[in-house]
């Protein structure tokens, strides 16, 4: 039973599972381990077809804050999606994200992970939860700064802030404001010089469109247009926003003085 015990904690496989394979192998717990991923590779050959559209974005800070690393883990079903040991196995995704060099998605997949690789521990993971299960997105990243991160209750919705200022408690509470702002009312850009001009661009010509018609001259079209410039600004870019905990105030009132926002990456599940 001890032997049965370990075996479970090391792959998450039913006990019955467990006590058959380590039956088969005479009691070697490495050889029940590998007959057991041989059998979660079987599973997952037939799972392997159904779409994965759940899941979890899981993120890991380095205890300094100067490193993160950043998994989303899909599922099939919201049920899964919300168990602790599917979130548990995201984070540990994230963890190991964050401590390891990479550079694709394939890259990570194939590095070594307990013993085997990312790939071959997903296997084990689709056979525990019974359900397509797939690494979406990997990432991880340094700064001379600071990162801090907001992650919305659904594991849905990820935010990561890039600053500068000391790793305080109270300037950590600070860029996890923003974060948490950010996750609510989805910024496009950091400010205004972050905007590309091909959007703006685009702006201009809907703006246009919009009052060709209107019968003013050119250059009255003109400072309206660039007033409604103006007003997008404010609609697309972080720190021009109205901060959500206290409308009064913009993020950029919100962290002077306290940190410098250097620059932020949203996630949501399942985006291109």
């Amino acid at each position: 039973m001890e032997k049965v015990k370990k075996l479970r904690s090391l792959t998450g496989a039913g006990m019955l599972d467990c006590q058959k394979a380590l039956r088969e192998v005479d009691g070697d717990v490495d050889a029940a381990i590998d007959l057991l991923r041989k059998k979660g590779i079987m599973k997952a050959a037939k799972k392997s077809d159904r779409i994965a559209s759940e899941g979890a974005i899981a993120v890991s800070l380095s205890d300094d804050g100067k490193r993160y690393g950043v998994v989303e883990l899909n599922c099939e079903t919201d049920f899964v999606a919300r168990n602790e040991k599917f979130r548990s196995a995201a984070n540990e995704l994230a963890e190991h994200a964050r401590d390891n060099d990479f550079n694709s998605l394939d890259n990570f997949l194939s590095s070594s992970f307990h013993g085997t690789t990312i790939e071959e521990h997903i296997k084990i993971l689709i056979s525990t939860f019974g359900e397509n299960t797939v690494v979406r997105r990997a990432n991880s990243r340094s700064t001379d700064g600071h990162f801090e991160s907001y992650i919305h209750s659904d594991s849905k919705i990820a935010v990561l802030i890039e600053f500068e200022g000391d790793y305080s408690n109270e300037n950590r509470a600070v860029a996890r404001d923003v974060a948490m702002h950010a996750a609510a009312m989805s910024p496009l850009f950091l400010d205004e010089g972050s905007v590309d001009a091909s959007s703006l661009e685009k702006e201009r010509e809907i703006y246009r469109a919009e009052l060709s018609s209107s019968g003013k001259p050119s250059e009255v079209i003109e400072r309206i247009i660039e007033g409604k410039i103006g007003k997008y600004y404010q609609d697309v870019c972080l720190l021009k926003q109205k901060f959500v905990k206290d409308s009064n105030i913009t993020v950029a009132d919100y962290v002077k003085g306290k940190i410098k926002l250097i620059s932020f990456e949203r996630m949501v599940l399942g985006e291109n």
